[in-house]
């Protein structure tokens, strides 16, 4: 057993990340200051999961954390310095954010305090955290959980409940709207009446697009998928996550979901972001991913699977040539996948087609230099015949130089007598 909830101890594991939280927790309580590892690591822990990495609270201000730790020579990046927050990089490359225990002042954009207080007591720095099931500290020497806001209860009953006023609390930082739907779709659990309340009177102002398509990425990562799109479909957030999808009826929306729950952690996100979009039109989903900070590959590879994805009939209707192009296009296989991912059992022969197909690149039979030598001019004739001998290529009918050779010269003498 990892906790024993009549004692509120927990079975520290002798693995990383805990390895290393516990030799800085060591060091910086041996130079007199209070610390624990705190929030989402102590949460995943009681509930038995794994863990990827471990953040510290402790009464050692940001210098004071830095100091101790040049004493070690151990390197210290200064992210959130006037926050409190000090990441150290461990001798084992491992990244730990220490952050000093505080009180915010007063939250003016929607978003991050005006200031904070670095009041040195762990009781005042979990009564600012969102939720109770992430206020949590754990001694990580002796596993002894410090709860001053009934989390561990919480954490048993499956519930997610905001630490004080649900509605103050969100809308102190508004994103932790969206946390608390990818909490509850991840973790399996349900939010109590008042916390459920806020979310869905919560606006979103104040909420920049990078953190949300930060926290689609997050809900996207990881398990309850299609609980979460029905979360925020049902908290009435869906238009401020991805605008199109929230034009979509209801048959459309149960079809996104049920998609979503065949997801795997190796779907990429351009595969499932076209996933998502799948249901709306073409222009609607490039203007939306344009108004968005996607990368450009981001963009690129999703725009290229809605374009041949969307309907396997049409795919199907392309010449071999062009079908086979798709399946040798740098997200050939992604496309294979979003066949699949649709759940029509009528596409069994095209991902079996796009299977069979060479992973490695088609080696050009004839190339521009090629064609110039054989008196083809340089300009649009060039590009036309190059195209064609792919296609030639592709379908089969191409097998060799000479084969594409005769091609060329057959085309110059019908060039000639139209001229």
């Amino acid at each position: 057993m990892i906790f024993d909830s009549q004692q509120n101890v927990c079975v520290i594991p002798d693995i990383e990340p805990w390895i290393s939280g516990r030799q800085l927790a060591i060091i910086l309580m041996q130079a007199g200051f209070e610390t624990y590892a705190a929030g989402g690591c102590v949460r995943d822990l009681i509930l038995g999961q794994k863990i990827q990495d471990i953040d510290l609270a402790t009464a050692a201000h940001p210098e004071q954390v830095e100091a101790v730790c040049a004493q070690q020579g151990w390197q210290t990046v200064a992210v959130g310095k006037s926050f409190g927050v000090i990441v150290v990089v461990m001798p084992t490359g491992m990244n730990i954010e220490v952050a000093t225990f505080r009180s915010d002042g007063a939250y003016i954009d929607g978003r991050r305090p005006q200031d904070v207080t670095f009041t040195g007591t762990a009781k005042n720095d979990v009564e600012r955290r969102d939720f109770t099931i992430n206020a949590l500290l754990i001694n990580i020497v002796n596993g002894q959980v410090l709860d001053y806001v009934g989390g561990c209860a919480d954490i048993k009953k499956r519930i997610i409940a905001a630490v004080g006023d649900p509605a103050a609390r969100l809308n102190e930082d508004r994103l932790r709207v969206l946390r608390a739907l990818r909490f509850a779709a991840r973790l399996g659990f349900h939010m109590t009446e008042s916390t459920w309340v806020a979310v869905c009177r919560t606006r979103l102002d104040g909420v920049s697009r990078e953190r949300v398509v930060q926290e689609w990425k997050k809900a996207m990562a990881g398990p309850g998928r299609g609980t979460w799109f029905e979360l925020v479909q049902r908290s009435g957030h869906l238009s401020n996550v991805c605008a199109p999808v929230a034009t979509y009826d209801e048959s459309a929306r149960q079809s996104l979901r049920v998609r979503l729950d065949q997801i795997t952690a190796t779907d990429q996100e351009s595969l499932i972001l076209a996933l998502w979009l799948l249901d709306s039109d073409q222009a609607s989903a490039v203007a939306w991913m344009d108004s968005m900070p996607l990368s450009s590959a981001w963009k690129r590879s999703t725009t290229w699977l809605l374009m041949h994805g969307r309907s396997p009939e049409r795919l199907r209707g392309l010449s071999i040539a062009e079908r086979r192009r798709c399946w040798r296009h740098a997200d050939g296989q992604l496309l294979a996948r979003l066949l699949v991912l649709q759940g029509s059992a009528a596409v069994a022969d095209l991902v079996a087609e796009c299977a069979q197909e060479p992973s490695e690149p088609l080696i050009p039979l004839l190339r521009a230099e090629d064609l110039m030598r054989l008196s083809v001019l340089p300009g649009p004739d060039l590009g036309v015949l190059l195209r064609r001998i792919e296609d030639g290529q592709l379908a089969g009918l191409l097998s060799s130089v000479a084969d594409a050779t005769k091609m060329v010269h057959d085309w110059l003498r019908e060039k000639t007598k139209e001229t």
